[in-house]
């Protein structure tokens, strides 16, 4: 059964966004390190290993990726499609949105992206790619 958009994870919109930039690359359309990803998830419940994280700069709020120069991506999940077609997606945690903010007021780009098609259309017309 082919997933739907309201199946993915947000896990799973960063790995099929990423497998599509990495196709950019390699096409030449976008350069080796016009986006990376900010690794900023604690992995495990380990109190040990969530310290160790703290302790080397991770920070609650950090977007998933980083356009360089330009701005910052966050990925986020369609939840479900409700009856009427309206989908219902998830929220930005608090954190996240004074990130945003932050991003803003410094003259940076911001954006969230729920599919990973919109998530390359971003990315394109960021870089100035887009067709």
């Amino acid at each position: 059964m082919r997933p739907t958009r309201r199946s993915l994870w947000e896990e799973d919109v960063c790995r099929l966004f990423w497998r599509q930039v990495e196709e950019l690359k390699r096409a030449r359309v976008i350069g080796p390190f016009d986006i990376f990803c900010i690794s900023n998830n604690q992995r495990g419940n380990s109190m040990i290993r969530q310290n160790l994280d703290k302790l080397i700069g991770l920070t609650k709020g950090v977007a998933d990726y980083a356009v360089l120069g330009v701005g910052y991506l966050e990925a986020k999940r369609v939840l479900r499609v409700n009856k009427d077609g309206r989908e219902v997606i998830s929220d930005q945690t608090a954190e996240q949105k004074d990130f945003e903010q932050a991003c803003i007021a410094k003259g940076l780009k911001y954006a969230v992206f729920y599919t990973p098609e919109m998530g390359i259309d971003l990315l394109l017309r960021w870089l100035n790619k887009a067709g």
